[in-house]
Parts: structure tokens; sequence; C-alpha cells
């Protein structure tokens, strides 16, 4: 069947509109359609509609744009860009900040970023680097894996590059940056070009490819590290600095006279955050699939989901843990151990016995059987450790959800997922909020 004769014959159903990113580089902004059983159309404004099969997926995001951009000044142009030849898609934007040896440079191409910068000129009093921005707004989170650094492995000045938060465009403007060197070590960084503070955590295997991350959570900004963009590592955190209206974005720096530095970036991410007030709580399974449900309870064998999760069957040997509240990176949950995190930071060592009328049982070794209220005392249970099982899609739904398939179809207007532990579980286009393929990442 042809694109028009589906259209036509009503075999495409509606799902949201947003922008769909594709494996061979393209960035597709209109409606999305899902076409049975394995593709995406996307109907741009005043365009033929466009096929996208799963197999060309790098991303589909069906929610609008809600991050409204601060007034520019007059002088803070974007850099030019030739569209057909890597331009950054919207609202992606680049600029030098301080002035450069030479102008910096940035391109985008199959879900891609490749930042190149220059050494501060001389005379500027602030450390300058090639800025890929775009304007954020309230608590969130910036995310991106750094593929690679050129040059690679010096060990004096090295080239470094990462995830950045910056409280606006001018110069000597309070700067957050989360980022790795060519020849090892993880920076977070933070302060203006006269007081700048940096904790760094220098070994030679943290080096690209590497995930970094900058959250923003109230008036605090912290940075994290990973290996896989799934388990984080705190390195630091400080007091924001920043308004309500801010820019997110990546950031290339050198540090040599005369010397380029150019960072690549993939799995790039900036997403707001859910407030601690409106939180549901999560289920996390040992695959890595997060359920966000008001469930009622946990027993010895299974967990009994609201009504909104109706058919969907959670055995108890499937859970990693339950979070309650949202749980800061810097609360780090012991590696091999179960337990409770209490609100205040503190974990209990004990053996989890069950949920039940607002509280969480468990047996432990110092206390004895200890019963803990939920809405005051605890922020996550800990069941078992949660190592990620490999998954080839990641569905996001607006509940807060995040489910990883082995494989994925579309029918009718919903989202087919295959999972691991979960058997088949269906989510109806309305509450799909993005799809990620993650065979881009293996």
């Amino acid at each position: 069947m042809t694109l028009l004769a589906a259209l036509a014959t009503g075999a495409i159903f509606s799902a949201d509109a947003g922008t769909v990113q594709t494996l061979d580089g393209s960035l597709l902004c209109g409606r999305i359609q899902f076409e049975s059983p394995d593709a995406l159309v996307v109907t741009p404004t005043n365009a033929p509609p466009v096929r996208v099969a799963l197999s060309n997926l790098l991303r589909a995001d069906f929610t609008n744009p809600t991050n409204l951009a601060p007034p520019l000044s007059p002088r803070l142009m974007p850099l030019a860009m030739d569209e057909e030849h890597g331009a950054l898609p919207e609202p992606w934007q680049n600029l030098d900040l301080a002035r450069l040896e030479t102008p910096g440079s940035a391109v985008h191409y199959r879900g891609r970023f490749t930042v190149e910068s220059f050494r501060s000129a001389r005379g500027e009093s602030e450390e300058g680097f090639h800025f890929v921005y775009q304007p954020f707004r309230g608590d969130g989170e910036i995310i991106a894996r750094v593929a690679s650094i050129t040059p690679r492995d010096q060990k004096d000045l090295p080239a470094k590059a990462g995830v950045v938060m910056r409280a606006s465009l001018d110069s000597d403007a309070r700067t957050l940056m989360m980022s790795l060197s060519g020849s090892g070590g993880a920076y977070f960084r933070r302060g203006k070009t006269h007081s700048v503070t940096t904790t760094d955590d220098r070994r030679p295997d943290l080096k690209p490819p590497y995930w970094v991350k900058l959250r923003r959570e109230g008036n605090t900004v912290s940075g994290f590290h990973s290996t896989d963009g799934r388990r984080w590592v705190a390195l630091d955190k400080t007091d924001a600095g920043l308004s309500d209206h801010y820019y997110v974005g990546l950031a290339a720096t050198s540090r040599r006279r005369g010397a380029r530095a150019t960072a690549e970036f993939d799995h790039v991410i900036a997403r707001p955050l859910e407030s601690r007030a409106s939180f549901t709580p999560r289920i996390v399974l040992r695959d890595g699939t997060i359920i966000a449900d008001h469930f009622r309870g946990v027993d010895e064998t299974a967990v009994t989901v609201s009504p909104e999760k109706k058919g969907l069957c959670v055995l108890t040997r499937h859970v990693a843990r339950l979070q309650f509240r949202p749980v800061d990176g810097t609360e780090e949950l012991p590696a091999g151990r179960g337990g409770v995190l209490l609100s205040n930071g503190d974990f209990v060592d004990g053996e989890f016995q069950c949920v039940t009328n607002g509280k969480v049982l468990i047996d432990s070794v110092l206390f004895g059987r200890r019963s803990l209220e939920i809405g005051r005392k605890v922020a996550a249970v800990v069941l078992r450790e949660a190592p990620v099982s490999p998954a080839a899609f990641e569905a996001r739904t607006f509940d807060g959800s995040v489910w990883r398939a082995k494989a994925t179809r579309f029918e009718s207007d919903e989202l087919v997922l295959e999972t691991a532990l979960l058997g088949q579980w269906r989510i109806p286009s309305s509450e799909l909020k993005e799809l990620i393929s993650l065979q881009a990442s293996r």
C-alpha cells in the first residue's frame, strides 16, 4: 500500500504532534501518525508526508516545545549555518562565549552534534568555549553522551567537553558545566569569570565515550557522570544561582594556544523534571523499566497496581526498587544491599516484607521488624539490584513511565511493546511522550 493510499483508507492513525529524528540525519517537525506495523508518518506544515521506518528511527518526541526563549541581546546572533551541511535542529543555536582565537562551529548529523572550539583570544578575561544551546525554564536536566574528544590523551591542558547550564549569554554570566577531558577525568565547574570552583574525579578510564548530566531542582544543580546513561554517579552539587529562565547546552573547550578542540555528542536530551509535590510513585523493574503508578500494595508475590494500570501483572521478584519521591543522584543507593532510603538521606538495611496501608514493612538486622510511614519517612525501597537488560526501544509516557522493549510495532492507534518481564504491553498514542531507539548506542 502506498503512503497516499494508506492515508486515504485510514490505515494510518493519528498520534500527537512533535519532532522525529532519524538515523540517517533527518529532523522532521509536524503531525506524527502511526502506520501499522512498523513506521511513523510525519506531515510537516505545507509539505508532503514523510514515512519513517522504525529501523531508521533515532527519536520521536510527541510533545510540542514548551520552553519559551528569553529575549536575546541584539549583539548575540547565532552563527550562520549551511542547512545542506549539518544545520542545527530547532531550537538549538550556537555561538562563541568570549572571543576565541578562531571562531568555533557546530553541526548536527544523524543525531550527533559535532562542536569545534579554540582557546580564548589574548586579553579575554573569560575562559571561552563554543556553546550549542537552547533556552530553558524551571527545573530540568540536560543529558548527553560525549562520544569523542579530539585531541585525546593530552596530559597537559587537555581539551574538555560536556553539558552546560548558564544564567545568560552575556559575558561573566554564571556558568555550570559537567565535562570530561580527553586525558581522563570528570569535572563539575561552576561560577563566574573571577570566582570559579571545580570538583574533579580524575581517572584514566573516565574518558569518552562517557555520559554526563546536569540536573537543576529548585536552587540546586547537581553534576553526574555515567558509563551507560542509566546508572549515574554524583560528582557534586551547588547552589544554582540561576533565574527561572536560563540556557542549557553543549560545550567544547580548548586550553592550548593555536589548538583546535573537537567534541562529538549524541543521545542529547533536555527535559523538565517532575516536581516532588506532583510525583507519582515508581516501580523500577530489574530490566530498567520504570512504571509510574499509585499502586495499592506489594506482597511477597505481586504488586497490586491501580485501576489505571489494569491488565498489568508485576511480580515482586521482578521489582528492583520502589520510589515514593524523586531520588537525587547524590543519595547513592548502596550496591548489593536491600533496605529503605529515608527522606532524610539515611539508609536502613533490611529485608523487604511488604507495602500495605501506606506503610513499608522491613526486617532489619539492627532494629528488628520496622514499619515506616511512606508519606513522611520513606523516599525509596530497595529490594535488589537492577542490572539493565539489553533493549531495542525505550518508550516514555506522559505519566512518567519508561518502558524498555525488545521489540515494538504499531497496531491501530497503539504502540505495542514486547518486554522482557511484563510480556506484551500496549500504549495508546495519546499517552506516548517519546519513543527512542537504543540500537544506535550499541
